[in-house]
């Protein structure tokens, strides 16, 4: 009898441990490593997700079950779930917390891949990484820039700065303009009251200048303003000439007789010292004291036809060989690592290797037409407006630029008559109009 009782309760203990394993448990589940058996235990379905995901109240869960050390798949994530350290995915097998996955290495993003993850990935001119982003930048904080010659970083743009505010910046360019991060002479007209160069402020770059408009210049002879100068000149194109001086000099902007030989009769050349109309000369007998030398192949009293001619003449030693005129330099060879380039039209040495770029965190752009750079490093044109001859133009020729904008100076009450002149009252027809009382 007592062998009957013993046989059933053995059986009774089979019955009970076969129900424990197929019901499982959802305290714990068992991974196999390479050392024996580890536990993962599984997190609440509601916050983290479940192992599984069969539920459909908790298969939105957060994120899906971490995988063991060394398992061979990490918890399948709910549908919809984010599996830890992954990418979006329905499920997710070894997170980063699974080493050598089987069957897979760890999630990795391949949408958004890094550029940087150390700063030995990165080099100039942006050699810091910047682990939030994960990418290379310029700095990460003002100390950074000590090296560049600027004093501070922009936060926005990780680039190193002149600076951030007009604290610091100082006489004679004592206003940091927010719109290049330089420091500036002027930020409104009113900065430049009594300043010799001009009664204006161009804003793009921070500079007091003589006009902003054909308005802005009185005298008789110099009443168009220049859009590349922004200086009352007698003409900006030769449209603007008469008949005994019909051709307009790019470089003064005043009207002359000629500009090349061309212009000239056949027995004449153009002196472009003075820009007119002379005989041609025989020998250096037949020239002045400012052009010494008779270039007997053309006829043209010139500066110079070897280097030697410019011995005498201080900052100008070299001859260029395209104007026969003295220069600062004359080939690349003449020139200095900083500014490594002559440029053939001015004769002087440049940091671009081409006409017309100026070199922008030492990268050269072609500043007279670039809408992010024009006519200086930073200036951007705003929507509608192009970028030619170094200043923003709006595409509609009845509005303004004023900075980024275009506006109507006939009846914008924030730029009345001309950029930013504020007109208390009613602007009409470009005139501010106060009523009294």
């Amino acid at each position: 009898m007592y062998l009957i009782i013993a046989n059933r309760g053995y059986c009774l203990l089979l019955v009970l441990i076969a129900l424990a394993l197929a019901c499982g448990t959802d305290e714990q589940v068992t991974t196999k490593s390479d050392a024996g058996k580890k536990t993962n235990n599984a997190v609440s379905a509601k916050d983290a997700g479940t192992k599984n995901g069969d539920d459909s109240e908790s298969t939105g869960g957060k994120s899906g079950g971490r995988g063991g050390a060394k398992a061979e798949t990490g918890g399948n994530g709910g549908a919809g779930a984010v599996p830890t350290g992954g990418a979006i995915a329905e499920t997710g097998k070894g997170g980063n917390d699974s080493q050598s996955a089987k069957g897979g290495s760890p999630a990795v993003d391949t949408v958004n891949t890094p550029e940087c993850k150390s700063k030995s990935e990165c080099s100039d001119p942006t050699p810091l990484c910047d682990t939030s982003t994960r990418k290379c930048v310029g700095c990460l904080a003002d100390n950074d820039c000590a090296k560049t010659g600027f004093r501070s970083c922009n936060q926005k743009t990780k680039l190193c700065v002149e600076c951030k505010a007009d604290s610091e910046c100082a006489s004679p360019n004592p206003y940091c303009n927010t719109q290049t991060d330089r420091c500036a002479q002027c930020q409104g007209d009113t900065n430049c009251i009594g300043s010799s160069s001009g009664s204006f402020c161009y804003t793009p770059t921070g500079m007091c200048v003589q006009c902003l408009k054909a308005d802005d210049c009185t005298a008789a002879n110099s009443r168009i303003c220049s859009k590349t100068t922004h200086a009352c000149v007698q003409c900006s194109a030769n449209s603007d000439c008469s008949a005994n001086a019909p051709y307009c000099s790019p470089n003064t902007n005043q009207c002359v007789a000629c500009l090349a030989n061309t212009n000239c009769s056949a027995d004449q050349y153009c002196d472009i010292t003075t820009n007119k109309c002379v005989a041609k000369c025989t020998s250096n007998t037949n020239c002045s004291f400012s052009t010494p030398i008779c270039d007997t192949a053309s006829g043209a009293c010139v500066q110079c036809l070897a280097k030697s001619d410019c011995n005498m003449r201080m900052g100008t030693p070299a001859c260029s060989p395209t104007t026969h005129m003295c220069a600062a330099c004359a080939s690349n060879g003449d020139c200095t690592a900083n500014a490594p380039y002559c440029s053939p039209t001015s004769g002087t040495c440049v940091e671009c290797s081409q006409d017309g770029y100026s070199k922008c965190n030492d990268t050269c752009i072609k500043t007279i037409d670039d809408p992010n750079n024009c006519g200086g490093c930073g200036v951007g044109c705003g929507e509608g407006q192009t970028c030619s001859d170094g200043q923003c133009h709006c595409n509609d020729s009845s509005l303004t630029a004023c900075g980024s904008n275009c506006v109507n100076v006939l009846s914008d009450m924030f730029n009345c008559g001309f950029c930013y002149f504020i007109c208390p009252g009613l602007c009409l027809a470009g005139i501010c109009i106060v009523p009294r009382g």
